[in-house]
């Protein structure tokens, strides 16, 4: 069965916005900017313990300000999974346009 027009048959995904004019919010803008001060980005988890939500980190690396990456962190014997967010050259550029 063919997709309704405007979803999934199109050229590009219907839920993505352009690259030049990326939406930013002021807790878009303040995650930018707490991720500009971290040369080797922050965890998934210690953005969400400032407040920030994984459907708006999600956002950010669709719109190509952010990247995450999956890695590992020693806690003392123990090596756990974690998620990396790190600031994308785009981000940084927006970071300096809204300041």
């Amino acid at each position: 069965m063919p997709f309704p027009r405007g979803t999934a048959s199109d050229s590009a995904p219907f839920n993505m916005r352009p690259l030049t004019t990326p939406m930013t919010t002021s807790a878009r803008r303040r995650a930018l900017t707490m991720l500009a001060t971290c040369p080797n980005g922050r965890t998934v988890a210690n953005m969400l313990a400032h407040g920030f939500t994984n459907a708006m980190l999600d956002g950010l690396e669709r719109d190509g300000l952010v990247t995450l990456q999956l890695g590992t962190v020693r806690t003392g014997t123990r090596r756990i999974s974690v998620v990396w967010v790190a600031i994308t050259d785009n981000g940084r550029k927006v970071v300096a346009v809204q300041s």
